[in-house]
């Protein structure tokens, strides 16, 4: 038998839970169980209760909203593509790569083939003298004049930070010119590599480094915006709250690749955050480049967690994928011992271990294709 003490504080919980229907607002859904189908859960003044809940059948006939992939499985036209940069990581050359292969409008893989468009390179500091060697070697690598004519044509460089320098802010608003140096009414891609200035501490770095045209780009939903933001991981944290994130956007990271040539290139590792099951793009793969004779290649290959990752077996792996493409010239393997500056014993060696992946590779090939016959 309950108490009188149960008893009061049984009456007083009931008061409290009482809620008149005379008392409720004619358009709310609050507190009322029959009308609202997630109770307590504030619905907007004439949402449609039922349509929080949608049949299979139903679903799978409406029409996905559909966007023009720019570089299929990174950029879509109309989104934002927001980069998370680890610290330490040289990633700058593949912004450019990026920019080139979009404005010509050819392969970049692991993407595939792009869809040309006019491109901007918005920097907020000055254009550095490495970005220009490197784009100088990238246009060096397009033999079709087609190509070369739509990248000398369709890819702007700009330096913000020397828009500003020239004080051709009035009154708080940017010239038209100014604009149109930003974004052209015919651009579809902009690429900020230094975004993380918007969201800093600085209060006027948004308005006065990007100006009022940057945040046009969000705004508008023909452009699309690849954005880099670097720092730690509390900035990894933040940037979901930031401008950044205010229309749909792809969600990327660029991390640290202990296994990237470092003495004439650099690398990274891609880490691409799904959108939608059917990009054929990979999660994780790793991309590099490397300068040799003043010409520069671009690699990539799927991420492998268990590859060497120690400075000489790095060094050993370079050297290495050199003496395969050397000896696929057919050079001499003490005139490859002479362009590497090792032992002729080392090439040697190179090339046995190089022989024996290869016939490794064909017999897991040749496995493979007897168990698909025995399927």
């Amino acid at each position: 038998m309950a108490s009188s003490w149960e008893k009061s504080l049984h009456r007083r919980f009931k008061k409290l839970l009482k809620t008149p229907q005379s008392r409720k607002p004619a358009d709310s859904l609050c507190g009322n169980s029959e009308a609202n189908p997630v109770p307590g859960i504030v619905l907007p003044l004439g949402h449609e209760p039922w349509k929080l809940s949608i049949s299979l059948e139903d679903l799978l006939k409406m029409e996905p909203p559909q966007s023009v992939p720019i570089l299929p499985g990174l950029i879509d036209e109309g989104q934002t593509t927001l980069v998370w940069v680890a610290p330490g990581v040289d990633f700058k050359w593949y912004l450019n790569a990026i920019a080139v292969a979009v404005t010509a409008g050819i392969s970049l893989g692991p993407y595939g083939w792009t869809t040309p468009c006019h491109t901007t390179l918005a920097y907020a500091g000055t254009i550095s003298k490495r970005t220009r060697e490197q784009m100088e070697m990238y246009l060096a690598k397009l033999k079709t004049y087609i190509f070369r004519k739509r990248v000398m044509k369709n890819l702007h460089l700009t330096s913000l930070r020397d828009i500003r320098k020239q004080q051709l802010m009035v009154n708080n608003h940017w010239h038209t010119e100014n604009r149109e140096a930003l974004i052209q009414p015919e651009k579809r891609l902009v690429i900020f590599p230094d975004a993380h200035l918007a969201i800093g501490r600085h209060k006027d770095t948004w308005s006065e480094i990007y100006g009022d045209s940057a945040f046009q780009c969000i705004s508008d939903p023909k452009i699309a915006v690849l954005a880099c933001i670097q720092g730690d991981k509390r900035a990894r944290e933040s940037i979901h709250d930031s401008i950044w994130t205010k229309r749909p956007y792809r969600f990327v990271e660029f991390l640290p690749w202990p296994a990237a040539p470092q003495r004439y290139g650099a690398g990274l590792t891609v880490n691409i955050h799904k959108t939608s099951e059917h990009d054929r793009t990979p999660n994780m793969f790793d991309v590099w480049y490397w300068v040799e004779d003043s010409k520069i290649e671009i690699g990539w290959q799927i991420h492998n967690s268990a590859e060497p990752v120690s400075p000489k077996q790095t060094a050993i792996a370079e050297r290495r994928r050199q003496v395969a493409e050397y000896v696929a010239l057919d050079i001499h393997q003490k005139e490859i011992a002479t362009m590497l500056k090792v032992n002729e014993s080392t090439i040697s060696r190179d090339v046995q271990a190089i022989k024996l992946a290869e016939a490794a590779a064909k017999k897991k090939g040749a496995d493979d294709e007897e168990i698909d016959e025995a399927a």
